[in-house]
């Protein structure tokens, strides 16, 4: 099988997508997105539109579930601080008080993060930035 390397832009794809990079496999064109995940690049395959649907980021799941969980456990009255949540899960007070800003995530958002049908370049460090309080707005910004 031939492989070669090129731009997308010199290629118009059928549906008029383009993307940043292509493989032309054979006669076929194959669309990609070079991203950085954890401490490596990665590249993943277009399809449907959505780079990464049904493959969750770990990063983004792993902050939802320990935001949730946390977020029970202050509720239930088990935590009765940020420095009993940190010092419990071993962490610094800062990491924990932005990863519970995940427990406020649309429930659309929260579910599109765990089924991995999530835009390709959101990432835990685009989400702690800041987090609006309107579920909307959320999903405009990070969906």
């Amino acid at each position: 099988m031939l492989m070669r390397r090129a731009t997308a832009p010199a290629y118009n794809v059928q549906s008029g997508v383009e993307a940043e990079h292509a493989i032309i496999v054979s006669h076929d064109v194959v669309l990609f997105q070079f991203l950085r995940r954890g401490s490596g690049p990665r590249l993943i395959a277009a399809t449907n539109g959505s780079c990464l649907e049904g493959m969750p980021t770990l990063s983004l799941a792993k902050a939802v579930a320990r935001a949730r969980n946390w977020y029970g456990r202050i509720v239930t009255g088990e935590i009765n601080s940020i420095d009993q949540l940190a010092q419990s899960a071993g962490l610094t007070r800062r990491y924990v008080r932005k990863l519970l800003l995940f427990a406020s995530l649309s429930p659309r958002l929260t579910e599109g993060i765990l089924m991995g049908k999530h835009r390709a370049d959101l990432t835990v460090r685009t989400i702690v930035q800041g987090v609006p309080l309107s579920w909307r707005e959320q999903e405009r910004r990070f969906g």
